[in-house]
């Protein structure tokens, strides 16, 4: 049986190419794999089987950011998110180095969550203006192994059409459309949703991913929410595209549209849109063979 969590058999990557010259996304994208790193740290997970790649510059700038807030989350004590993030990850490494600094373990499966910004060339590195191409994932798919990815970046269908003979399961936020985050105090899922929001939001109203929400909510209260025997990927991506579309649909989210009179009959209108963020899983056969429990 394939584990999701299980250090002996998995190599671990949270992965976000956002920059700490890029504004405020890069906390919220900091913030969206906080989210994974608890989950993994809840399921047991040995911090040397985890490899972060972020901004570090951003990283190390956490603590001023979120006032040295400190949290009692893990190890029976208070730490500030920087402290945390540094406790529960094996290995740091600057993303805009990933490539050179990442090597995979032949001998495990790859699960690899990704949160940041995307296009139709992949998950962006904007500090060094590259892409992590889906080329990437086939050329170091291992045979006998599995690659699983969790992508809740913009244009996630990028990565639908890899190759799943080499056996890579893809769940991606969207397909060829953009992945919205919501302020968190507005995702509530769960009736500890305040106390939630208290310990996971670096800061006030700070955006989080929604698939990445429905994620850590439907892995972390598993045995409460999925009313399924086989608690596998197939059916865990039905809760969580399920919660995702229900949490974009209710933000109201809307994007106004004006043609301008050129003519007589070509009339000023406006047309009311709502972003409907579609997410999808490749491979759904192998997706039932890999369980979260």
């Amino acid at each position: 049986m394939n584990k999701l969590f299980n250090s002996e058999e998995n190599q671990y990557v949270l992965f976000s190419g956002t920059s700490f010259d890029g504004g405020q996304d890069v906390f919220r994208h900091l913030n969206d794999l906080f989210f994974i790193l608890y989950i993994l740290y809840k399921k047991g997970i040995s911090p040397n089987s985890i490899t972060l790649a972020v901004d570090t510059d951003a990283l190390e700038y956490l603590d001023k950011k979120t006032g040295l807030k400190k949290v009692k989350l893990v190890l029976g004590k208070e730490l500030t998110y920087y402290e945390i993030i540094k406790e529960l990850s094996g290995r740091i490494i600057p993303v805009e180095n990933f490539e050179n600094s990442f090597k995979r373990d032949v001998n495990k499966n790859l699960v690899f969550f990704a949160s940041g910004h995307g296009s139709i060339d992949g998950l962006s590195i904007q500090k060094n203006k590259t892409f992590l191409t889906p080329d990437y994932f086939e050329l170091n798919a291992v045979k006998n192994k599995i690659t699983f990815l969790y992508l809740s970046q913009c244009i996630a269908g990028a990565f639908h059409h890899l190759d799943t003979r080499k056996r890579i399961v893809v769940l991606g936020a969207s397909e060829y459309q953009s992945s919205v985050s919501i302020p968190l105090k507005l995702l509530e899922m769960t009736k500890d949703h305040q106390e939630i929001e208290k310990l996971f939001a670096f800061y006030d109203n700070i955006p989080i991913n929604p698939f990445i929400y429905a994620f850590f909510i439907n892995v972390l209260l598993a045995n409460e929410v999925i009313k399924r025997k086989y608690k596998n990927i197939l059916n865990l991506y039905k809760y969580i595209s399920a919660n995702t579309l229900e949490l974009v649909t209710k933000d109201n989210i809307v994007i106004t549209i004006e043609a301008t009179k050129v003519r007589d009959d070509l009339l000023k209108v406006k047309i009311p849109y709502q972003n409907i963020q579609q997410p999808y899983l490749l491979n759904k056969i192998l997706s039932t063979e890999i369980f979260i429990d």
